[in-house]
């Protein structure tokens, strides 16, 4: 009974997980290694969305399936 009640769960979280798939769009900054960084959401080891910092270069943004754009700096005359 403990086995099914388990298997249920992870059932279930299997399909939260895919339910909220859509591509979502991230402004990164410019680092001094030359890297973007950018607040992304993920999800955890328990199935519930986080908001961490990744910086990674645009082609690995690209690759790891995200839509990473660079943050416009406006000069203030």
């Amino acid at each position: 009974m403990k086995n099914l009640v388990i298997g249920a769960c992870l059932v279930a979280s299997g399909f939260a997980g895919t339910a909220s798939a859509e591509a979502k769009d991230y402004v990164a900054r410019l680092n001094d290694n030359g890297l973007y960084c950018a607040r992304v959401e993920t999800v955890g080891i328990n199935g519930l969305p986080q908001r961490k910092t990744r910086c990674r270069t645009l082609e690995g943004w690209e690759k790891a399936g995200y839509l990473v754009g660079q943050k416009e700096v406006s000069e203030v005359e």
